[in-house]
């Protein structure tokens, strides 16, 4: 699916913590609304960078891209759940029946023991949804991904007013950051929750679940794809292995010239990246050619890959950054990436609306704003299914091949 594998850290590790005063905090450094979300100025200042991002790759169902501040139902929550869930996991078969209703995503989520009824065989769909409802539909919600979350007692001031069915989750939506307290270290568990903060809670799931990749896996993974040939360039390049001097003159010989159109493009967005860390007393990033030389290459692999499952699916038929394609591009080129520096972003966009939207995310903003990096090379390559793709690698390790 190609909104869901668009705009995603290839590490997400981190979460975003969540509910008005948590986002209160985030307020002063909040972009510009990128202009692609619809209908994004019924939502709360505060919550539309994240909603646009999360719209933007396809978390929110199209009935529910209005109205964002309105208290959210069952149903509208068991949507939000369900577009979730499908996306990564597929289709849900199954249904579980409700003498109130006959809404898909109540008989799909009942189906998983993700969402209950409220007894008598209702499923009330119309009714709104409260605080500890969706804590304890999200921590449902990951275990049927396939991601257990973390499990501590709830620590909140009002924790004597949270149902004992929903304790241990609410637990675990303060252990991930999923949820947190609204004011005063009060989670308010029968409190109703907005479509926005339904929205981006789910973002926070996504995020988590994306960050969760399991290491065992990555390496069976990587074992099991050894090399690949790029496409249009006939370079083979075996797993972690560089390009002899040879090979590497072959691509800039054949690309370098072609791909020089987009450098004022990359120098723009390597541009504001710096002028965003500076402004957060960061390391000035310098341009490290073999990254920019991999980023450009990954850039032209994933934008002519022809391909059903997205973008993401890199060129050793896996999803390429998640398990280490496009950092093994940059290291054949002779550079050095930490295994989670990448950001990959599929579509036509401004430098500004670029860096806007990941600037958006908490986590993509931590990412570029992580102290420890030294170096940073991004691609364009205008062309391929989506108009165009980008890439930004930034790394704590250089080479020999520095721009100053």
């Amino acid at each position: 699916m190609k909104k869901t594998a668009i705009c995603i850290i290839m590490a997400l590790v981190l979460s975003i913590g969540l509910v008005l005063p948590a986002f209160a905090a985030e307020q002063v450094n909040q972009p510009p609304t990128p202009p692609y979300a619809p209908n994004v100025e019924t939502a709360s200042e505060w919550a539309q960078g994240y909603i646009s991002l999360a719209v933007y790759i396809g978390l929110v169902p199209e009935a529910l891209q209005l109205d964002y501040s309105e208290v959210a139902t069952r149903a509208e929550f068991a949507a939000l759940a369900v577009t979730l869930y499908e996306s990564r996991n597929g289709e849900i078969a199954g249904r579980t029946s409700f003498a109130d209703t006959t809404d898909i995503n109540a008989e799909k989520m009942a189906y998983l023991g993700v969402a209950a009824g409220v007894g008598n065989n209702m499923f009330a769909p119309d009714g709104p949804i409260t605080r500890e409802e969706v804590a304890v539909i999200i921590s449902r919600l990951s275990d049927a991904i396939g991601y257990a979350l973390p499990v501590q007692e709830p620590a909140f001031a009002d924790y004597y007013a949270i149902s004992s069915w929903a304790s241990e989750s609410i637990g675990q939506m303060q252990a991930t950051g999923i949820m947190d307290a609204i004011d005063d270290n009060l989670f308010t568990p029968q409190g109703h929750f907005t479509r926005e903060e339904s929205i981006i809670t789910m973002l926070r799931l996504f995020d988590f679940i994306n960050g969760q990749e399991s290491e065992d896996e990555k390496e069976e993974i990587r074992a099991q794809y050894e090399q690949t040939t790029f496409p249009e360039s006939g370079i083979i390049i075996p797993y972690y292995r560089r390009l002899t001097p040879q090979e590497r003159g072959y691509w800039i010989d054949e690309y370098w010239l072609e791909l020089d159109g987009p450098f004022e493009f990359e120098l723009e967005v390597i541009q504001l990246i710096n002028e965003i860390r500076l402004e957060h007393d960061l390391h000035y990033l310098k341009i490290d050619k073999t990254l920019l030389m991999g980023a450009r290459l990954y850039a032209q692999i994933m934008a002519n890959l022809d391909t059903e499952l997205g973008h993401n699916e890199g060129p050793y038929r896996v999803r390429g950054a998640t398990y280490g394609a496009s950092h093994n591009v940059a290291f054949s080129f002779g550079g050095q990436v930490r295994q989670a520096g990448g950001l990959a972003v599929a579509g036509l966009y401004t430098p500004q609306e670029l860096v806007d939207m990941w600037m958006s995310s908490r986590v993509h903003r931590n990412f570029i704003l992580d102290p420890e990096h030294r170096f940073i090379g991004f691609g364009a390559h205008a062309g391929g299914q989506w108009g165009a793709f980008q890439y930004l690698h930034l790394s704590d390790l250089g080479s020999n091949w520095i721009m100053d």
